[in-house]
């Protein structure tokens, strides 16, 4: 019966045009309102477990290599600009494209990337 009742309050304010995120929310305030104060312990305990799941680790861990990377500039960026293009076309560069890569290399030193 209370799967009902959400569902239709939810339903109900997608209709009048409440954003779905807010519905959902308000759908899940009606849920654990109905349930008393044993339904409230259990969402913080099964909100604690969920936040402490090994595989969540690794999404903290993402984010951190990936701002590294955009510090520090990284083979992608580098190959953007050129500078590791010629080495996985075709080997090691002549002696003209060293100059160039030495010139993009000072290029992007001064450009902070």
């Amino acid at each position: 019966m209370l799967l009902l009742v959400m569902f239709l309050a939810m339903l109900a304010m997608i209709l009048i045009n409440v954003p779905i995120a807010i519905a959902l929310a308000i759908s899940a305030v009606i849920g654990v309102a109905s349930g008393g104060l044993e339904n409230l312990i259990s969402v913080a305990i099964e909100m604690y477990r969920g936040a402490t799941s090994f595989s969540l680790i690794a999404i903290p861990m993402f984010v951190l290599a990936g701002a590294i990377m955009n510090a520090g500039g990284s083979l992608a960026s580098a190959d953007r600009d050129g500078l590791g293009a010629h080495w996985f076309r075709e080997g090691r560069p002549r002696d003209g494209e060293r100059r160039r890569f030495a010139d993009l290399r000072r290029n992007l030193g001064k450009r902070g990337c």
